[in-house]
């Protein structure tokens, strides 16, 4: 009989330390779930900061679910007077979030990441060292235990689509012959700078232990790049290097040179980038050409050291 007595009374002590333990908004998801209690520590840090009412008020909103972990990153965007907290959606605060936590040299280290609602974002570095978001500019970090807050002035925009492309980059075999007719090797570490349409700097992607680094590139955006490793640049004498001359058909096939470059099979193949079937002056530039289009493209760097006469 005591026992039945006290089975009830167990029963209500359990709910009343149930509700005790979780706060308000972690009862509109799952209550003590890791997930929820740092959305909710973001939540404060961001009403404590002031200037995030908006994008704070939709945050308790979050449909959380899709969170797999306690660390991620967000976008906080700033109040202005014309935006309205009903304009968070779900998707486009998903596209706020992203799974995993980034400081901002890490950042760096990426040319994108996917958001919490499968949306691709761009990360770009300007000139001054500030990061980029599909083109908007990221405030200083504020931690916030397993969170990390990025401040925007604006809503981040929906890229277009986006075509992944994968660089190859290899030191020029300047020692080429019969006997060693490979091109190049792959040049682990190489350093590509990518440049948006109007010559600035847009991100610099570095090659792994194989040569390669990939680019998001949105479709229809002009790029240019440059690659470069030590002494080695993918430019010689102000010329597009695009490898090396390995028969008498491509070198049959290949323009005219009218530079102090020697056209030769064992030579380099220079890009004629004004399409008149010569190689001159005319052709020099400070970067390749990137069609956003490509799905790889082979990089070939050359030494300053090297000797094109001998």
């Amino acid at each position: 009989m005591k026992i039945k007595k006290i089975l009830p009374l167990l029963s209500l002590l359990f709910i009343i330390q149930f509700y005790i333990s979780c706060s308000e908004d972690e009862l509109k998801g799952e209550c003590g779930g890791i997930d929820n209690q740092e959305m909710a520590k973001v939540i404060s840090r961001l009403e404590n900061s002031g200037g995030y009412s908006g994008f704070a008020n939709a945050l308790k909103n979050l449909d959380a679910s899709s969170l797999q972990s306690g660390e991620f990153t967000v976008f906080a965007v700033r109040d202005t007077p014309l935006k309205l907290t009903s304009g968070f959606s779900q998707e486009v605060l998903k596209r706020h979030i992203v799974q995993g936590k980034y400081s901002p040299e890490q950042l760096k280290q990426f040319s994108s990441l996917i958001a919490l609602n499968g949306s691709v974002l761009l990360i770009s570095v300007d000139e001054e060292g500030n990061i980029h978001i599909n083109g908007v500019q990221l405030g200083d970090a504020i931690q916030s235990g397993g969170g990390i807050i990025f401040p925007v002035e604006a809503v981040i925009p929906v890229t277009g689509k986006v075509n992944k492309i994968m660089f190859t980059v290899y030191a020029c075999n300047i020692n080429w012959s019969i006997e060693n007719p490979a091109q190049g090797i792959p040049q682990p570490g190489a350093l590509i700078k990518i440049f948006d349409e109007n010559k600035k700097l847009y991100i610099t992607l570095k090659a792994d232990s194989k040569g390669n680094a990939e680019f998001p590139a949105a479709n229809g955006k002009i790029y240019y790049y440059l690659a470069s490793f030590e002494q080695s640049s993918s430019l010689y004498e102000g010329f597009a290097v695009s490898g090396i001359i390995t028969s008498q058909e491509e070198f049959d096939a290949f323009p005219e040179y009218r530079t102090s470059i020697v056209k030769k099979i064992g030579g380099l193949k220079l890009e004629d980038i004004n399409w008149d079937a010569r190689i001159d002056n005319q052709d020099k530039s400070d970067y390749h050409y990137l069609n956003s289009d490509s799905r790889s493209v082979n990089v070939y760097l050359v030494p300053e050291s090297y000797n094109p006469i001998t």
